[in-house]
């Protein structure tokens, strides 16, 4: 994929680009798939007369939507992250809308990086504390899975050997800091959504949809 749209690009004639990556894709492993984005970065920067901004995003809250029907059932969501890590949690729209506006209106030249680290850092116990706060249910809880269950669960669900050890890899990566924002916390590396707007837009609509009747 990443030979692909580097092709285009250099076939195009295209000279400002702006690359979604992500938080850790400066290192060539020990991040699971973000080493993927690592060889798109290095490949697409190559390409000669393109300026190319790389948007490298943090979390994704639209991760949390993965534990909807997990979260309806059991009041608890379950991660192999330690629960007082703070993540960089952003959402995709907010990502989407600063790539237009910086290929309307950026001014970086040659090869840039741009982290985006949503509102604010939220650990994943705070972000399960906004989450029973929304549905109002005081029994909710997170619960940090070990890498061997992860792996193990996400083997058991028919995910392949090669997926489940990459997506394993950036749990370790994450706990131990491999993967981490370099960039300060400034209003350029902020988004706009916060844990509390998205867990009400978003993951509180759906929780009550997959409510038990």
């Amino acid at each position: 994929m990443a030979a692909s749209l580097t092709k285009a690009v250099t076939e195009s004639g295209v000279t400002r680009v702006v690359g979604l990556s992500s938080w850790g894709a400066r290192h060539p492993k020990g991040t699971g798939p973000v080493m993927g984005l690592h060889r798109f970065e290095q490949r697409l920067s190559a390409v000669p007369g393109v300026d190319t901004l790389w948007l490298r995003a943090g979390y994704f809250m639209e991760n949390l939507l993965d534990h909807v029907h997990t979260a309806a059932a059991h009041h608890r969501i379950s991660a192999p992250f330690e629960p007082d890590l703070p993540l960089p949690f952003v959402t995709t729209r907010d990502v989407g809308a600063r790539a237009g506006e910086e290929l309307a209106n950026g001014t970086w030249h040659g090869t840039e990086v741009l982290e985006l680290q949503g509102e604010r850092d939220v650990s994943m116990r705070e972000a399960v504390s906004v989450i029973a706060k929304a549905v109002r249910a005081d029994d909710f809880t997170y619960e940090q899975t070990s890498l061997a269950d992860f792996h193990a669960e996400l083997r058991s669900t028919g995910v392949s050997l090669n997926v489940a050890d990459m997506m394993a890899e950036v749990g370790e990566a994450i706990n131990s800091r491999h993967t981490r924002t370099e960039q300060p916390r400034t209003a350029r590396t902020s988004t706009p959504t916060s844990i509390e707007r998205f867990i009400e837009e978003e993951f509180a609509p759906r929780y009550r949809a997959a409510r038990p009747d």
